[in-house]
């Protein structure tokens, strides 16, 4: 089939140069027809000026017979027998008319000559058993749309032969496929589910294989410390030697065509930059402070905004630093399970990864659309629900998952148990997650909250609690908290061990229901010290509270509380 194509490209360029020649003599004959018309109106013009000097010669000798002593010389017999000579002829030019071809695709195709396959009986043949046992991998994985992010649509699904399992996916030039298993196998296909080729490679679980800028697949060779390319011909040669370091994961930029790879070496790990040819020309190892970034580098890619974009395995991060290697953020989940796997990225910069959980999550632009640290993201939850959070950067070092914010009084937050349970408001505005996530997010990790505050007058103070924990459904979402540091006073250390109390689901220590009495669900317990959930811009104990900052009579203008978990 190559040798088919190659001959049909053979057609194409010679049918081309034919076309480029005559294409040139008929421009010459044009060039060749204006030079003679232009010579041809230069002459004409010759024969103007020199009339018009003739008529220029006439009249300056009519008005020296005007004089007084000439005047007698206008009725004299010379003049009376003057003539003035004629306006010259000249010709009309005939330009030239085009009459263009006619030619239509049937044509040119006839031209290019035509594929046919023969009519004769194919030979049948045996065919060969694998080298390895392979299974069949159809990706019938769910594909998930959260609501505020690009709409995704399943356009297709392909069987891939000869790998264990899909790991790693490289799309290249003319629609075909590069798939990896956690065995080491490399297959090429095409789009059909035709196998192409199929290497042992010492990959695994990582995203080390890529196709280049000119359709090359290139991998890492964990084993002999090299990165190698397969030519469009599956000719395999040896690109670049790493040295001491591990080649794990690689990607080829899609804007500049470099080659990004992440390696180890002992408990260190980098992410290299090197050029087309293979040149090393950057290195990215630690932060601004000499942290180190990476750990694991095992999946790598790049945005539109050429900011790196690193899932590490064993850091339980994602890591993002811009093109000069500047540490942007680093993403560690909502939970002590976070295994960030493959990864990659869209049209609008969000950054798309899965994790060993299956958990499929997107990093958006933050809320106000500026080029900050803060992001969104989509995660998925036991009930099937795909909800949109918000990771603040920028407070504390970042890492913050926000699930109450009050910014105005356009959201009422004097709900029910279920709005409460399930979440309410937009995070651009007023918002509150719901208890269940909240539970969901933090009862596989340790956590800590901090609550931010702003009073009337836009003066702004913080709790923080070392230890943060929420109940299931099965104790009411029942508070736990300690450890308190801050220049707000602690509030809400009197609620630890209360459960959550709204007007129509009464948990708390008092004999009336509290959340009716201060208009706001909250962990009630005789009532409270805090009333953050309450109704804003009213100053009284109904209102938002923050008692030991602020007293019960100065209802807060802003509140924020989030959580992070803890890293050793």
């Amino acid at each position: 089939m190559e040798g088919i194509r190659d001959s049909i490209k053979a057609e194409g360029e010679s049918l081309k140069d034919f076309v480029d020649k005559v294409t040139s003599a008929k421009l010459e004959q044009v060039n060749t027809i204006e030079d003679s018309l232009k010579k041809s109106l230069e002459s004409e013009e010759k024969v103007f000026d020199d009339y018009i000097a003739y008529l220029d010669k006439i009249v300056e000798e009519f008005q020296s017979y005007m004089s007084s002593s000439n005047f007698k010389g206008l009725f004299s017999k010379d003049f009376e027998n003057f003539k003035i000579q004629s306006i010259p002829e000249t010709t009309q030019p005939v330009l030239p008319v085009l009459t263009t071809g006619h030619f239509c695709r049937d044509d040119v195709t006839k031209l290019l000559g035509s594929i046919k396959i023969p009519s004769h009986e194919p030979e049948k043949r045996k065919i060969k058993p694998m080298e390895t046992s392979s299974s069949l991998l159809e990706h019938t994985g769910e594909i998930m749309k959260p609501t505020l992010s690009t709409s995704v649509t399943k356009v297709r699904e392909y069987t891939v032969q000869g790998v264990n399992g899909v790991y790693h996916i490289s799309l290249g030039k003319s629609g075909r496929l590069c798939v990896s298993d956690e065995d080491g196998n490399l297959v090429q296909t095409d789009l059909q589910g035709n196998q192409l080729q199929k290497i042992r490679t010492s990959g695994r679980l990582e995203g080390y294989h890529t196709v280049t800028q000119d359709g090359d697949l290139t991998y890492t060779d964990k084993k002999n410390k090299v990165i190698n390319k397969i030519t469009q011909y599956k000719t395999i040669i040896e690109f670049i030697e790493t040295g001491e370091w591990e080649p794990i994961s690689i990607h080829s930029s899609n804007i500049n065509g470099d080659i990004l790879v992440g390696m180890k070496k002992g408990k260190e790990a980098k992410v290299t930059r090197y050029n087309k040819t293979g040149e090393e020309i950057q290195n990215i190892q630690r932060d601004n402070k000499r942290h180190r970034l990476y750990s694991e580098p095992c999946y790598i890619t790049e945005n539109i905004n050429s900011d790196i974009c690193t899932s590490d395995y064993d850091k339980h991060a994602v890591v993002v630093v811009n093109k000069s290697g500047q540490h942007r953020f680093s993403y560690t989940g909502q939970g002590s399970e976070f295994y960030p796997m493959g990864i990659c990225t869209d049209i609008l910069g969000q950054i798309l990864f899965m994790t060993k959980e299956i958990n499929f999550e997107i990093l958006s632009r933050n809320m106000s659309g500026k080029n900050k640290t803060s992001h969104n993201f989509y995660r998925k939850f036991p009930n099937k629900e795909v909800k949109e959070m918000w990771c603040e950067m920028e407070i504390d070092n970042g890492g913050w998952i926000v699930f109450q914010r009050r910014v105005d009084g356009t959201t009422d937050f004097y709900r029910g148990w279920e709005e409460y349970e399930n979440g309410f408001g937009i995070l651009a505005n007023n918002f509150y997650m719901g208890n269940y996530y909240l539970h969901e997010l933090v009862k596989s990790g340790d956590y800590e909250l901090r609550i931010d505050l702003e009073d009337q007058a836009g003066e702004r103070a913080y709790a923080g609690y070392t230890n943060f924990t929420i109940g299931g459904p099965s104790i009411s979402y029942m508070l736990n908290v300690s450890g308190f540091h801050g220049n707000a006073s602690d509030s809400l250390d009197y609620h630890s061990g209360m459960m959550f109390t709204t007007y129509d689901r009464d948990n708390d220590g008092q004999s009336f229901n509290c959340a009716v009495a201060n208009k706001g669900a909250w962990w009630h317990k005789t009532c409270h010290f805090s009333n953050l959930n309450g109704q804003y811009g009213i100053d009284n104990a109904t209102g938002i509270i923050w008692n030991h900052w602020r007293g019960y009579y100065h209802s807060l203008n802003g509140t924020r509380m989030m959580v992070r978990r803890k890293i050793e």
